[in-house]
């Protein structure tokens, strides 16, 4: 689950990296720099006429470049979606505005950084953020955004460095700190990460979305040193900042549920997947909490949402009574040797948490302590199974 958190995160926190921007197009002017990030435009159309104006003006190369800029922001505000989830004619809109800047004025770092955005997490995407720091070696959302596609394919090393560039060329900007923490978790430098976390909070100011984040990373690295009452109280923290996050309500159900307390996670994972329908893993959790607590679940009805021929969904088949005729370990089985190792780590903690539910504690041990040996230090499933383990210790 932590990596897909991080993942999730890396996407979603783009917002709060909004503190080095103007501000969105206002209708009445489109020469103003916008982090294509913010994506707040109140009245889309508003702000495409006036950025249309400029467009089509007499302005320089650079003024007609920001307002294609403006323009494509307007634009994806009105898709209403992240720009690089292309589905309609708006969001392809937009992406042409983006293009056109760069063709306006090819030396705007600016632009490279906005198609940067707009081409997602792949190579495209690097080599715009590449160009836009090469064109500007002190542009501070360029190597954030850097680091977050480094961080996205696991390059730890060269996403710190480029967290720690934009951190040392400007020490209050709460988005690059969150970045480290998170790439500093998966290293498994837990009390590092717990500080990166801290200042990215200290820095958050009035951003709820940044405060939940930092709060969650932060609970994480609780969560995986052992300290499940720190790592719930940062799951509050982050509850407090956006009431409906099911990241927190999720993971604080998990504490709780491995700690002992199924009926207190039972609600927290229940909001979780009315949140959040699609996310297999929540799903398969709150089933386990049900269990636990000897109450009738939900996971059928809920499995109509999921996409069942995917990993880990092969998890519900067994709730569920109806297994394809292999083991949990065989169809967590990938070619890719990343997405492997993370399957397996996940298939022997779910293994274990079978086996707890059918009373085999000495199955469950073994494939809790494989899943310590499989899974990455930042992974929530070694911190699931090193609580697991702890708790069989002491209750043989």
């Amino acid at each position: 689950m932590s990596r897909i958190l991080a993942a999730a995160f890396v996407v979603v926190l783009g917002v709060a990296a909004v503190a080095r921007a103007e501000g969105p197009p206002a209708p009445g002017d489109c020469a103003s720099l916008s982090d294509p990030y913010l994506a707040e435009v109140k009245n889309p159309d508003a702000a495409i006429a006036a950025c249309t104006r400029v467009i089509q003006g007499t302005g320089t190369p650079r003024e007609r470049a920001i307002a294609s800029i403006n323009r494509a922001i307007a634009f994806d505000a009105k898709a209403g979606g992240e720009s690089f989830y292309r589905a309609n004619a708006d969001r392809d809109r937009a992406a042409e505005d983006l293009n056109e800047a760069v063709k306006l004025d090819p030396k705007f770092a600016f632009a490279h950084y906005a198609m940067g955005i707009e081409e997602g997490f792949g190579d495209e995407a690097l080599g715009e953020f590449n160009e836009a720091i090469r064109l500007d070696p002190n542009f501070v959302l360029a190597y954030d955004r850097r680091g977050a596609i480094l961080e996205f394919r696991d390059e730890w090393e060269r996403a710190r460095a480029d967290f720690s560039t934009a951190i040392r060329l400007d020490p209050q900007f709460a988005r690059s700190y969150f970045g480290r923490g998170v790439v500093l978790r998966m290293q498994g430098n837990y009390d590092a990460s717990i500080s990166d976390n801290t200042e990215a909070l200290r820095l958050s100011g009035e951003d709820r979305r940044m405060r939940s984040a930092a709060a969650n990373s932060r609970g994480m690295n609780y969560f995986l040193k052992g300290d499940l009452t720190r790592a719930v109280a940062d799951f509050d923290e982050a509850l407090k900042a956006e009431p409906d996050g099911a990241d927190a309500l999720a993971l604080r159900g998990l504490v709780r549920l491995v700690s002992g307390a199924p009926n207190l996670a039972r609600p927290d994972l229940t909001r979780a997947v009315d949140l959040a329908p699609v996310i297999t893993e929540n799903a398969v959790w709150l089933e386990i909490a049900d269990r636990r607590s000897h109450v009738p679940g939900r996971l059928a009805e809920t499995a109509k949402k999921i996409d069942m021929n995917t990993w880990p969904a092969y998890v519900i088949h067994v709730l569920l009574g109806d297994p394809p005729p292999y083991s949990i370990l065989v169809a967590a089985n990938a070619d890719d040797p990343g997405t492997k190792q993370l399957q397996l780590c996940q298939a022997f903690a779910y293994s274990g948490e079978l086996a707890l539910l059918k009373g085999a504690k000495a199955e469950a041990i073994e494939a809790f302590t494989a899943a310590t040996k499989n899974c990455g230090k930042g992974s929530i499933f070694s911190a699931v199974a090193a609580v697991e383990l702890k708790a069989l210790a002491a209750n043989p």
